[in-house]
């Protein structure tokens, strides 16, 4: 079992198997995207199997495949189908951005995937396009139709408050959510470091207004931001539309959100605020595509797993010894790891893995 120094049992891994994505998302990377890790440094998929093994073995329960966009790496679900067969790995969840997932969908309900997650921000089609620079919403839209075809019955929204997010695109989320038997979560941005507004290129040239569907250029270098949605904005929200109150029986969100319920419409929504108020419970590890270990989501503290994997002379024994010792540096809080102008975070959250 891996217990930290803190006495927080860790049982969920989010593993991301791949760096690239189809979109270019504003907030998550530049235009011309980021230079992809070369093919030999990325994890092989026995080196995975080999790893979740290994995991399992310490006391992972749950593991979330995560990406960049995982559906773009050839094979993933038959490696999903691998990792499910691993004694004591009991859930195995999804995190896609829905472009690639209707052609997807059955051989991922097959293979064992039990929850998808979406990362949806607005269903405007035009504010998409601009947003993923390129994506196109109707296919998005489509594979959730398909995928809850094929017999998924867990599929949650995640919503990102970023400088692009406005009062109406929540009031669309929750809606279409609700109507469709999904959750929908709002994430509040997370401020990595000090330059963390550098990933925000071109924040929406409005005033700070409730709607609008003018946008920036990407190369007007003159634009001024609008007041930035929160938590507290998103309750607003659900106190307009619906009876919601906390829902304290969620037992399933295996994270930091906080979840509202409005029973008589059956709709659950869920929160997650740029706070530390939830690292008292964490149990999360992220293992990047090039077999980076990393501890928090805040931290730099890494340790290069793939070396092991790939040494000649480290066996699974050493390699959990090795775990052991490392998880008991996991970081009381962000606040304790190193949030600052010197935080060394591998390129963008598409080389983290979310």
């Amino acid at each position: 079992m891996l217990i930290d120094s803190f006495n927080r049992k860790i049982d969920y891994l989010r593993l991301s198997v791949t760096d690239r994505c189809n979109l270019r998302c504003k907030y998550c990377m530049p235009q011309e995207g980021v230079a992809p890790i070369l093919h030999e440094d990325v994890l092989r998929y026995e080196e995975i199997i080999r790893a979740a093994g290994i995991f399992a073995a310490l006391g992972i329960k749950k593991i979330r495949i995560t990406g960049g966009e995982p559906l773009v790496r050839k094979g993933v679900a038959s490696l999903i189908g691998d990792l499910r067969k691993i004694r004591g790995i009991d859930e195995m969840t999804l995190t896609t951005n829905g472009i690639l997932l209707g052609e997807n969908a059955k051989s991922l309900y097959n293979a064992g995937i039990s929850r998808i997650n979406i990362s949806l921000d607005t269903l405007n089609p035009s504010k998409y396009n601009m947003l993923t620079r390129g994506g196109n919403i109707g296919n998005v839209i489509d594979s959730i139709v398909i995928a809850q075809k094929v017999g998924f019955n867990k599929i949650r929204i995640n919503a990102v408050l970023s400088d692009y997010f406005e009062k109406k695109d929540a009031y669309e989320l929750i809606s279409f959510a609700r109507d469709n038997g999904m959750a929908v979560r709002f994430i509040e941005m997370m401020h990595m470091t000090a330059s963390d507004k550098e990933i925000i290129n071109n924040p929406l040239n409005l005033p700070n207004v409730e709607c609008s569907t003018a946008f920036a250029p990407d190369n007007n270098k003159n634009t001024v931001s609008r007041k930035r949605l929160h938590s507290e904005d998103i309750i607003k929200i659900m106190e307009d539309i619906g009876n919601y109150h906390k829902d304290n029986s969620a037992k399933d969100c295996w994270g930091p959100s906080e979840y509202y319920i409005d029973e008589s419409k059956k709709s659950k929504i869920g929160l997650i605020t740029n706070s530390n108020k939830a690292c008292f419970s964490c149990n999360r590890l992220r293992l990047s595509p090039e077999g980076t270990l990393r501890l928090c989501l805040f931290s730099d503290m890494e340790m290069d797993l793939k070396a092991l994997l790939r040494s000649t002379s480290t066996n699974d024994d050493i390699i959990k010894k090795v775990l052991i010792d490392f998880i008991k540096t996991k970081p009381e809080n962000r606040q304790s790891s190193c949030v600052s102008n010197d935080l060394k975070l591998p390129g963008f959250m598409n080389r983290i893995g979310g």
